[in-house]
């Protein structure tokens, strides 16, 4: 027998070392194709999520993070059943260590911010809605960050706080701020009308002023708005 082979080749006759090296040779590559073998194609790194992190994900397909993800397993090799598992580690740790967050629904923040969660429209018709809203608040973003010279990536940051009910809530109420006559600063005196400062900004807080909400009154908006002229004097 030829030098460096194992002991399990070891033959008396050349014919012997020659069946015993084909059957070993058949037994390795059995094993060889009993391990689990890369992908051929991307595709085939899907990810199934379990039920703590399905909620946090979204249309994969969509997702850039995890395309990114499926490349770098096609490059490195990665069989099919360990990219299932690392990535199901990975992100079944992320939502028990609170790290992850729900994809943005973009229906249920419209409607949440016309104040109709429970509204059965669809996406299109709910955004048809907010449009008469939300573009003016855009435009407002547009002009201020026009005149203030802000960075592209200060208004971005901006645009940001419309993606959401709350944030489109918070721009609002800054656009209407900027609308509502200033009041007098410096103690708590009166206007014309007898009504103090604290009264007015206790006034403003009522939800009946505020656009979007359930309560949302125009006649009582037009009230604050007159009483906080007069308390100005304009």
């Amino acid at each position: 027998m030829p030098e460096g082979f194992p002991e399990r080749l070891k033959a008396d006759k050349p014919e012997d070392f020659a069946t015993k090296l084909q059957e070993d040779w058949k037994q390795q590559h059995q094993r060889l194709s009993a391990l689990p073998q890369p992908a051929k194609a991307i595709e085939e790194y899907a990810f199934k999520p379990s039920d703590k992190v399905a909620p946090f994900v979204g249309d994969l397909a969509k997702d850039p993070v995890f395309g990114v993800a499926q490349k770098a397993a096609l490059a490195a090799g990665m069989p099919v059943d360990a990219f299932q598992k690392f990535v199901g580690g990975f992100y079944d740790a992320m939502a028990e260590g609170g790290l992850l967050t729900k994809p943005l629904d973009v229906k249920a923040e419209a409607l949440k911010f016309l104040g109709k969660p429970d509204a059965k429209l669809d996406e299109q018709t709910a955004l048809a809605e907010l449009a008469p809203i939300a573009e003016p608040l855009f435009g407002h973003i547009d002009k201020l960050c026009a005149d203030a010279k802000l960075s592209p990536e200060a208004k971005a940051a901006a645009y940001a706080l419309m993606d959401t009910a709350d944030g489109m809530a918070f721009v609002k109420a800054l656009v209407d701020a900027a609308k509502t006559p200033g009041i007098q600063p410096g103690g708590q005196g009166g206007g014309a009308n007898g009504v103090t400062r604290a009264q007015l900004i206790e006034r403003q807080q009522d939800p009946r002023n505020k656009f979007g909400s359930s309560q949302w009154d125009p006649a009582f908006k037009a009230e604050t708005d007159r009483l906080y002229k007069e308390f100005s004097g304009k």
